[in-house]
Parts: C-alpha cells; structure tokens; sequence
C-alpha cells in the first residue's frame, strides 16, 4: 500500500481550512492508495484518470469545492491547467512521476519527502535569494573541487523565473514535492529553446542525472540506456566550457566519465538545442533524500545547503529534457557573498577571468 497522511503535506496549508482531501491517479493505483486525514478534513475522494486530456472534465464535473487536490500520475504526461479551473476554492499539487520511470516505492519515497518537506523554510530561502540577486550585477559559479568557474548575468528582463516553494493559496497549483527555484530564457511552453541564459566560463557537470521523457513516442529501452550512460557522471566530472550559455567544448575529467561525454556529445550531435544551456535550477528542499536511478523527484534536492541543477533541452520540443544535479558548485554575488551550496573561500581573481 502506497499510505499518504494527507494533513501532513504542508504546503496545502492548513488541513482544517478544507473539507475534502482528494487524490487524482491512475486507475491500476486507486486500490493501493491509503489515505490518512487524521479528522482534519472532513472526508477524503479518490478519482481515476487515465488520459489527460479528461482532467477537465473530471475538475468540472466531479472535483469537490474546498478541496485540496493531490495528484499522482505516473502513467500520464501532465500539463499544469488553466488557473481558472481551480477558482477560488481548490489548491493543487502534482507529484512529478511522469517524465521518469515511477514505481510504488518510488511514489511512496517521494509522499514522504512531501509530508516532511519545509515550505516556510523555502520561502525564506528565495526571499534572500531574490534580495541578494537584485543587487548584484552577476551571479557566479565556483567549483571548490575543480576550481572551474562561470558568470551568469541574471538580471535581463526577458527571463522567466518560476518558484515551485512555499504554502499554497486558494486556487494555486505546485509540483511536489517542492523545493525548486529555476530560470529559463524562455516560456516553458515556447518552442524557440534556442536562445540561453547567458552563462559564459566552465562549469562543472559531476553528480546525479535525471533524464526525463516527454509526449513524443520514445523507447523507454532508449531512456534508461542514455540514462545509464550520463549516469557515470556521478563517479567523475565532466567539465563543460560555455560562451553566452552554448557549450563550446566538453572535457572528461577522467576515463570514468568517457560514457557521459559520449552520451551528450550523441544527444547534441542528433539535436544541437541540447548545446543550450536552457535551465539553472536551484534545488533548496533540504528534507529531501536522494533515490536511486533515474527520478524526476530528485530534482528539489538540496541537500544541506542547497544544489544547483543544469538543464539542457524542453520537453516536448525535444525528446528528452536532461537536469544534472552538481552539489560541489556553489553560487555567489559579484560581490563573493555565499548564496547557496558548499562554501569555498574566494580569492580576488575568481570571476575575473571570465567577465571581459
């Protein structure tokens, strides 16, 4: 049985506050699901949805009022809905099982993750995360291990910052568990994914991948062997030299991450978008634990004190989209102020190298 004990996921906010508790999944799960409200709601609904495209439907026709809604639908490519299918009266959290191969254990790992998860904390995370940035001229990227080191200038108008962070209001919806700040030099939904975020230096890509799949037919075979492969790069670094945000050149740190480099070197020679660095992500869920293989859910994690993730492609406009998360890079203001991962002391020379 995959247990949920619903008042516990914070992010909803207070139990109390709602009547209904409902869980949307898929309908060869809806049997293994038990549901704990511990008298804070009022009652609990489990719905079965095995396209899409019916959530509609399902929202209008048979979604309780003052309901906070938990999805789970690992068998189904889920698009965030329109707002105002949620009024004023429904709270929404999706659990992000889809793009990667998602088990019960899995499910359940991440529930947990979920009902243990801080949101008040990660809002005061990315309260100084944004103080900070709006007063500096760039961001920098250092790798204690690797001295490799980048600049990001962050303050163009045109990017799009998204927070998956903090306690839901009425008629919000969030991936959970949460825990990630990110930005990307376009919509989520744009499919001009050639431009970048204008990241110029080296950085380091050594931790864990996770390769997630999107709408388009695709061999799960496929997946999990380009996985398996970019997956060594948690035994050794692959260093990755950017002009402007395009990766210009890729260095194995050893023969350890000769398969890392070749399965990237593939993915960019079938489709030269993946040379795009299209997506920094900053992972601050610090009640989070990692699992093994390949998982979507991994993305948030923030071990102590934050992870900084990179991001190469956008589903659907490619067949996959690859976050590699790289907990040895730190991020810090011009200025040197520690922002988030492990803390290295700077000299006065870091960052001069690689902003003109």
């Amino acid at each position: 049985m995959i247990k949920v004990n619903a008042h516990k996921i914070i992010n909803f906010g207070d139990a109390t506050e709602a009547t209904y508790f409902c869980l949307v999944t898929n309908s060869q799960l809806k049997d293994q699901f038990e549901i704990n409200i511990e008298k804070k709601y009022k009652a609990y609904k489990i719905f079965s949805l095995d396209n899409a495209d019916d959530f509609v439907a399902l929202m209008k026709n048979d979604m309780p009022d003052n309901a906070h809604i938990l999805v789970v639908l690992p068998s189904v490519y889920f698009k965030p809905p329109p707002a105002d299918l949620l009024g004023g009266q429904r709270k929404l959290g999706v659990l992000a099982c889809s793009s990667t191969p998602s088990d019960s254990e899995s499910i359940q790992h991440f529930i947990r993750v979920a009902e243990n998860t801080d949101p008040v904390a990660q809002d005061v995370f990315a309260d100084r995360l944004f103080s900070l940035g709006e007063k500096t001229k760039h961001l920098l990227f250092y790798n204690k291990k690797t001295k490799t080191e980048a600049v990001f200038h962050h303050l163009y108008d045109h990017l799009s910052w998204h927070e998956q962070i903090g306690v839901l209001d009425w008629g919000q919806q969030q991936l959970l568990p949460s825990g990630e700040i990110s930005v990307l030099p376009v919509n989520v939904f744009d499919q001009n994914i050639e431009v970048a975020l204008d990241v110029t230096g080296e950085l380091t890509l050594q931790g864990t991948a996770i390769l997630h799949s999107g709408t388009p037919s695709f061999s799960p075979r496929d997946q999990q062997r380009i996985y398996e492969d970019l997956a060594t790069l948690n035994d050794d670094a692959v260093i990755a030299s950017l002009d402007g945000g395009h990766i210009t050149s890729l260095k194995a740190a050893s023969k350890k991450s000769f398969r890392a480099i070749r399965a990237l070197e593939a993915l960019m020679y079938t489709d030269s978008r993946y040379s795009t660095l299209l997506e920094i992500g900053l992972g601050v869920n610090t009640n989070h634990d990692l699992i093994a293989g390949n998982s979507a859910m991994n993305e948030v994690y923030g071990g102590k004190k934050g992870v900084i993730h990179l991001g190469f492609g956008l589903t659907p406009y490619t067949q996959y989209h690859l976050d590699i998360l790289c907990p040895d890079t730190a991020l810090y203001t011009a200025e040197k102020e520690w922002i988030l991962g492990e803390t290295a002391h700077l000299s006065d020379q870091i960052g001069e190298q690689v902003i003109g």
